[in-house]
């Protein structure tokens, strides 16, 4: 995914199993290749399922809460790997960043096994 753009946007969603979903994104610096996209889908479960707290990424449940309301039975621990991007200039100045593509994907590859106690929601 070569591009002008120094900056490109982590996209995902926590979608519940009702299909109600909600997105976010953080701004990674730097480009990011679709080598380190692939690696990164190999660290995830089933190539797209992560726990966003152990990825250090800000989970979207509070959001998920505020749009649709309490917890329920069809809530779960999983956030969902939607893509890489370049990111626009706005968002650049708008999101936080967060780090870079390659500190995402050594974050990624350190976790040996996926804990759903440790999401905000592990008590559903």
């Amino acid at each position: 995914m070569s591009n002008d753009s120094q900056h490109c946007a982590f996209e995902y969603l926590y979608r519940d199993a009702s299909n109600w979903k909600v997105w976010g994104k953080v701004i990674l610096r730097g480009v990011s290749t679709e080598e380190e996209i692939t690696a990164l889908c190999k660290c995830f479960d089933s190539g797209e399922f992560f726990i966003a707290e152990q990825l250090c990424v800000p989970t979207l449940f509070e959001e998920f809460r505020a749009q649709f309301g309490a917890p329920t039975v069809d809530d779960h621990c999983w956030h969902e790997f939607a893509g890489i991007r370049p990111a626009t200039e706005v968002e650049v100045g708008e999101v936080p960043i967060w780090g870079t593509m390659r500190s995402l994907l050594q974050r990624a590859k350190a976790i040996v096994t996926w804990h759903c106690n440790l999401a905000e929601r592990s008590s559903l």
